[in-house]
Order: C-alpha cells, then sequence, then structure tokens
C-alpha cells in the first residue's frame, strides 16, 4: 500500500492522516464497489475513502487523465517525494479523489488512488488499461519459470494486475497483445498453458 510511516505518522502522497481525515470525513456510501482487484476500504483507520492501485503502459495514461475529468475538477497539486500528487474533487457530489503516478515498477505506470467516489471506482473497472506483460515487467524473467504457485513480486503482479486483465481479452486481442509486445513463442505457449483454465 502506498501508506508509510515516517515518525509514526501514516502518510499518502504527502498527506498527513489528519489531513486525509478530514478531507474524507463524510461515511462511505453502502454502494457495491466495483469489481477492482486492488480496491480495498482504508475506513478502519479513520479515513472515509477506498485505496486502490492501477498498472498500465505509460501510453494509456491519457485516457486515465480524461476519466478522472469527466468526473472531478483539479484543485491543487504538490510534490512528493520525486513526485507530484493530484487532488481533484467533485463538490455537489463531496466526492474528492488523490492519485500520484509513478514509473520505478514493474517497467510501466503505477497509478495510486485515495477516492471516496463509488462511480468513478466503476467508472475505471469499466475501463480496460493495458498492462505490461510479464517479459515487460520482468525483462530477462524465463518464460518456463512462469506459472504455479508465483509468491512475492510476481505473485502479487500476476494476481492484482496481470491475470485479471489477460482473461479479459478475447482470441483475437491476444494475438494483437502478443505482436505489440513482440512475445516470443516460449511465452505464448507458457501462458496459454498457464491460463487455459481461466479464460
Amino acid at each position: 500500500m502506498a501508506f508509510v510511516k515516517p515518525a509514526s505518522r501514516k502518510l499518502f502522497a504527502g498527506y498527513s492522516e489528519q489531513a486525509l481525515k478530514t478531507r474524507f470525513a463524510s461515511p462511505l456510501p453502502s454502494a457495491s464497489l466495483p469489481k477492482l482487484s486492488t480496491v480495498v476500504s482504508v475506513a478502519a483507520s479513520g479515513i472515509n475513502a477506498y485505496y486502490s492501485s492501477l498498472l498500465m503502459v505509460a501510453d494509456d495514461f491519457c485516457k486515465f487523465q480524461r476519466l478522472v475529468e469527466s468526473h472531478f475538477q483539479k484543485i491543487d497539486e504538490r510534490r512528493f517525494k520525486d513526485l507530484t500528487a493530484f487532488e481533484y474533487e467533485d463538490v455537489t457530489k463531496q466526492e474528492l479523489l488523490i492519485y500520484f503516478a509513478s514509473t520505478t515498477e514493474f517497467n510501466a505506470l503505477t497509478i495510486r488512488i485515495l477516492t471516496n467516489s463509488v462511480e468513478f471506482l466503476s467508472s475505471l473497472g469499466n475501463q480496460t488499461f493495458c498492462v505490461p506483460p510479464p517479459w515487460i515487467a520482468f525483462d530477462g524473467y524465463p518464460a518456463s519459470w512462469w506459472g504455479g504457485n508465483m509468491q512475492g513480486t510476481q505473485g502479487f503482479y500476476n494476481e492484482n494486475y496481470f491475470l485479471p486483465y489477460f482473461i479479459r481479452l478475447g482470441d483475437a486481442e491476444k494475438q494483437a497483445y502478443f505482436a505489440r509486445f513482440q512475445a516470443s513463442t516460449e511465452w505464448i505457449e507458457q501462458l496459454a498453458l498457464m491460463y487455459a483454465d481461466e479464460c
């Protein structure tokens, strides 16, 4: 999670725990959460919001940004370490979004989100952001090692990002995906073997 604890204070993108509690003070709506694998409530910490992270190729950031701007208006931005955190709101619905993007993981773009908008999260769930394949995310990783009961970084990436994305693709979309990312025969065969029961 993007929460860290310097000096025993939780932070998200440079916001103190108290600042987040103040911004996300209204109770969360009772609406059902969308089917996004990485959405979790952080209300138990006193911050009435949902945390989520998305992984996508950098080319898809414009699509994400258009979605943000169709729901919210920007009210602030601040530097957080070497990153920029953006704060958006919809005053009429009393909904808020804080997010930042990083390129330090999986050779792609990770976007970390804190919001109390179930509607926005549902819109995210209806979008398809292209997740980089394992041979890009883990440069040099052998295809023959991909599979089974993966743990650690590979397991997290597969369970939360790659698998939910890949099994939604139709046959033609998979072929286009393999071509786009120059998949080797070994990787194509390994993914077909590993995900045969999922598709």
